[in-house]
């Protein structure tokens, strides 16, 4: 949780005890502002020679040091509820691979990495990576008609630019929704979504009864054009909550309708929990992806779920091909079939129903069929 003051938290406090850091660091209370010091930045590099570290504020987070320079393979974490700020004098060289998180847990829709000089400010050393977080705006007067459209690469302030990878923040279901207004994007979440509404989405009445069924979420792929999500989603260890898709007479069912990366760049769905969710669908049928090729699937938990399926279908992915995957669990979930007229080709398995050029050995438990 975002504390009223910026603090440091550590993995292993007995092998770098760190909580003198916090009487070190500065925030004026006039302005709201947390500032990393001199002081505050040679802690961390002293701490994260042992250990990832992960620095949190309820404040914007000014990083007014140049010694900030972290020569380690851990990962150093800058987290603000408003804004990450490097001011125009400072330049930074890392030697770590760091992420810039603004805007988490704010649900204002305000919260942005912000390089107040004109040239590059960061240089990234050793192919360590950067990751930032941050929440997109529409540029005025311009052709675009969603947040989504304007997704900024911060090419400019970072050196070497292939180091760096920008994820726009999911702050709230329609955010969720909205995701199919550009499906080649990074996105990341920025709290845990309740996803309640989505029961009500989508009705479809009876011109003859006129009972109503809602058809709910409407998976983030566009089946018309065969367009899948193509981008990176990193669910930043949040949850997603009560989600309900019920589309039985529809293939591709899933928050991911479809997924598609490319041979050497696998589109990535990674650190994101499920709980209390309720899908249903025709063929190829999961929570997470209907239907996946060139993905990587990496600490993804699923509870108190179910899925429904006729044909294909598992509790996470309904069928992958060429795919990689690791710490996915599931817990009081389950995936069943809905039974229909006539002989048909069923799989269901508990991962995926079906697992295409599988990289690792076929393993029954969570696979129904490798091929």
């Amino acid at each position: 949780m975002l504390a009223g003051k910026m603090n440091i938290f550590n993995r292993n406090k007995e092998s770098c005890d760190c909580d003198n850091l916090v009487d070190s660091l500065f925030i004026n209370n006039d302005t709201h502002i947390s500032f990393i010091t001199d002081e505050v930045a040679e802690l961390i590099d002293y701490c994260i020679k042992d250990q990832d570290v992960i620095v949190i504020s309820n404040y914007s987070m000014v990083i007014n040091s140049t010694k900030l320079t972290c020569v380690s393979a851990n990962t150093l974490t800058l987290i603000s509820q408003e804004d990450v700020i490097i001011p125009a004098e400072i330049n930074i060289t890392f030697n770590c691979p760091v992420k810039l998180k603004s805007g988490i847990r704010n649900k204002k829709d305000i919260g942005k990495v912000i390089f107040e000089g004109s040239n590059k400010q960061v240089f990234m050393q050793e192919n360590n990576l950067l990751k930032i977080y941050y929440n997109p705006e529409i540029t005025p007067d311009t052709y675009q008609q969603h947040k989504y459209h304007n997704p900024y690469g911060y090419f400019a302030h970072v050196s070497p630019i292939n180091l760096v990878t920008s994820f726009m923040l999911v702050n709230d279901v329609q955010d969720l929704n909205d995701i199919q207004a550009f499906l080649g994007g990074n996105y990341a979440l920025s709290d845990d979504i309740d996803a309640s509404a989505t029961k009500k989405w989508y009705p479809v009445c009876s011109r003859y009864s006129g009972e109503c069924n809602n058809k709910g979420f409407k998976p983030l792929y566009w089946q018309e054009r065969y367009m899948p999500f193509s981008g990176h989603f990193d669910g930043n260890g949040f949850c997603i909550e009560n989600l309900y898709i019920n589309r039985e007479n529809e293939d591709n069912v899933g928050l991911f309708g479809g997924a598609l990366g490319q041979e050497y760049q696998y589109s990535v769905i990674e650190n994101l929990c499920f709980n209390n969710c309720s899908v249903v669908g025709s063929n190829k049928t999961a929570l997470l992806i209907g239907d996946g090729l060139f993905v990587e699937l990496s600490n993804i938990e699923v509870t108190n779920s179910q899925v429904k399926t006729k044909f294909f279908g598992g509790i996470v992915a309904g069928q992958l091909d060429s795919f990689t995957y690791r710490n996915i669990s599931w817990e009081n979930s389950s995936v069943t079939e809905i039974r229909v007229l006539g002989e048909h080709e069923k799989c269901i398995g508990n991962l995926s129903g079906v697992a295409k050029n599988i990289e690792d050995n076929c393993d029954v438990s969570l696979f129904c069929k490798c091929v």
